[in-house]
């Protein structure tokens, strides 16, 4: 018998590519922002607008993924999509044009959605149920290791150019994602396991009549719920999704240097991991719309603080506050997705889901690189971040009500 659950391994192959796209396609973005835009001649808008594109096509692509994945399993999904985040990396390395930059971009979208998220979510939220918020906080834990790791990019890029970095970057993208497709499986039972690591015969588990099924498709649409999830997340995107990008330049543009502003995603993903470990923790025992609704006043608070941000620790108070929120949000969206829609069409429900709910992630980088470029200053982007994140507040009240504890049990 093994001594380890699978499942956890599975988990830890995601926290690996989840901390390879973070660092170079999110985080990283904002250590890019500054280079790429000085050597080609681009305003922040332009920049900006890949970032939409990605996270446009990563949203398109993901009901394609998750039917793939609900009907393939992860693993060849996730190889697949190794190769054309790697393609995609070697194309912006040699680019001279935006629209070849777009390209690019274009292709990584599909990659990395093909690579995160949806195909170990589907997976993970198999193979964990007792403990499905644990295993689904720690697969979000990457980042934790992606934001310290800044400055030593930002240094890199200063030292070889964005060029090369990008170009052996996308090698990197092949020695992490290719292994994790390989561990990735979909479903315990064929392997004889019930979720969590109870052990049964394998004939028992695949013809096992009470596992549950879960919602259809149709059905999830019809739902209340889903159409709540849509617009918490959609609201709650425009902040987690502009400060990603633009919090290099956020800090830049108040009088930090490029190497303090750079710093400060250690102190956010530290505070990110606290949130993506802790709310996957927390949502096994209590009610996961609570949970949400106190990570978004979490958001709330970060951003209003950003507005008076002159001194560094102030910017350890916003990360405190801010990290932990998009932290657990982040991880805490799977979970409360799989509360209502866990079963055997979760992989196709998460993924439209993902679609429909990315509205503010994909607008949000324009917008603030728009409201820089004509105002010189972030500060109405900050207004209008803080104002999506209280409207995300008050759509959880949405959100039937369920018991935890059967869902849990």
């Amino acid at each position: 018998m093994n001594l380890i659950f699978y499942g956890w391994f599975i988990v830890i192959a995601h926290m690996a590519t989840l901390f390879f796209v973070t660092y170079a396609f999110i985080y990283g973005m904002s250590a890019f922002i500054g280079p790429i835009t000085d050597d080609m001649g681009w305003s922040h808008a332009q920049f900006s607008f890949a970032s939409s594109l990605h996270l446009f096509m990563w949203a398109l692509s993901s009901p394609l993924i998750g039917v793939l994945v609900d009907k393939y399993g992860p693993r060849k999904i996730v190889l697949v999509g190794s190769l054309a985040t790697a393609l995609g990396m070697i194309i912006i390395s040699t680019m001279n044009t935006l629209i070849v930059f777009y390209l690019g971009f274009f292709i990584i979208s599909a990659g990395t959605a093909a690579t995160v998220g949806i195909p170990f979510i589907t997976a993970v939220a198999n193979w964990f149920k007792l403990l499905r918020g644990r295993a689904m906080g720690i697969m979000f834990a990457g980042p934790i290791i992606a934001g310290p790791l800044i400055p030593l990019l930002v240094k890199i890029i200063d030292q070889i150019g964005w060029r090369k970095t990008i170009a052996y970057g996308s090698i990197l993208s092949l020695v992490i994602n290719v292994p994790a497709g390989i561990i990735a499986r979909h479903r315990p039972e064929p392997y004889g396991y019930q979720p969590d690591g109870r052990v049964n015969s394998i004939d028992e588990q695949i013809d096992d009549p009470t596992i549950d099924k879960g919602m259809t498709t149709k059905e999830a649409f019809r739902s209340r719920s889903f159409w709540g999830l849509v617009l918490i997340f959609g609201f709650s995107g425009v902040g987690t999704t502009g400060m990603f990008l633009h919090q290099i330049p956020y800090f830049e543009s108040v009088g930090f240097s490029r190497t303090a502003a750079a710093s400060t995603f250690a102190s956010l993903t530290l505070f990110s991991g606290v949130g993506r470990i802790g709310t996957g923790w927390i949502m096994d025992y209590f009610d996961n719309r609570l949970v949400v609704l106190m990570l978004l006043i979490f958001g709330i608070i970060g951003l209003g603080i950003l507005l008076f941000a002159t001194d560094y620790w102030h910017t350890v108070v916003y990360a405190a506050f801010f990290g932990t929120s998009i932290g657990g949000t982040i991880s805490g969206r799977p979970v409360i997705t799989a509360v209502y829609f866990a079963g055997y069409s979760y992989g196709t429900i998460s993924g439209v889901l993902q679609l429909t709910g990315s509205f503010g992630s994909i607008l949000a980088p324009v917008i603030l690189g728009w409201i820089f470029d004509v105002t010189d200053s972030y500060i109405l982007g900050v207004i209008f971040m803080i104002t999506m994140t209280i409207a995300a507040a008050f759509c959880v009240m949405l959100l039937p009500s369920y018991n935890h504890r059967k869902s849990n049990a």
